[in-house]
């Protein structure tokens, strides 16, 4: 915690100063679809059967009030607003050798039933390399609950990037991502930080600090 403590203070330093407009990435431009419910905006792509964007809001006061954790998970559940052809389904995942992925991740609503539940709509999951979901990609979930709480709320979002020629898995042939780039920001505290991922075996002593990457270079 102390670490995470330390990074936000620098990054608050450090970060350039620029408010990031979501409408520049999720639109009609970059996206076949957008799925939007209480929880998290998708940028869904037909051709991918996955998110291009995901992005969300975690309330720091919220899940610093929170006394009820929700410990039994709801079902991976097909999103029914995209059209039969495009779904992805969980069952397309199995024995792939790659996890269904939160992009919103669920433990950052855990204060609510339903919107913990909203976070299992496959709009919102992307095929992740195992280590890098529960190992990795975790520790800056972690990050931006620590945010939240320490300026009110963040904003996120995820931005997934795939190969000209992804490798498909399951029935329904889901695209998987090569790279995730995190970005979480508080435009009222000029705070932004950005950490990328690529989608692979991490190495054992994997840190934070090592996905650390320009926000400006990231989204411009």
């Amino acid at each position: 915690m102390k670490k995470l403590l330390t990074l936000i203070t620098i990054s608050s330093a450090i970060s350039n100063v620029f408010a990031l407009d979501i409408g520049d990435y999720i639109n009609s431009k970059n996206c076949n679809q957008v799925v939007k419910n209480s929880v998290f905006t998708s940028c869904y792509d037909y051709n991918l059967k996955g998110s291009r964007y995901v992005a969300y809001q975690v309330d720091g006061v919220q899940i610093s009030d929170a006394e009820v954790h929700i410990k039994k998970r709801p079902a991976f559940y097909v999103e029914n607003s995209i059209p039969v052809k495009y779904r992805s389904y969980p069952e397309d995942y199995t024995r792939s050798g790659y996890d269904r992925g939160h992009m919103a991740n669920h433990a950052d609503f855990d204060y609510s039933a339903n919107l913990v539940y909203l976070t299992y709509s496959m709009a919102n999951i992307v095929p992740q390399e195992p280590d890098v979901n529960r190992h990795t990609w975790v520790k800056a979930e972690k990050y931006e609950r620590t945010v939240a709480k320490k300026l009110g709320y963040v904003n996120v979002l995820n931005i997934i990037t795939y190969s000209n020629t992804p490798q498909r898995i399951g029935k329904h042939q889901i695209a998987v991502p090569a790279d995730f780039i995190k970005v979480v920001y508080n435009d009222d505290k000029n705070f932004k930080r950005c950490f990328s991922y690529h989608n692979s075996k991490p190495d054992a002593n994997d840190n934070i600090k090592d996905h650390e990457v320009s926000c400006s270079m990231m989204l411009n």
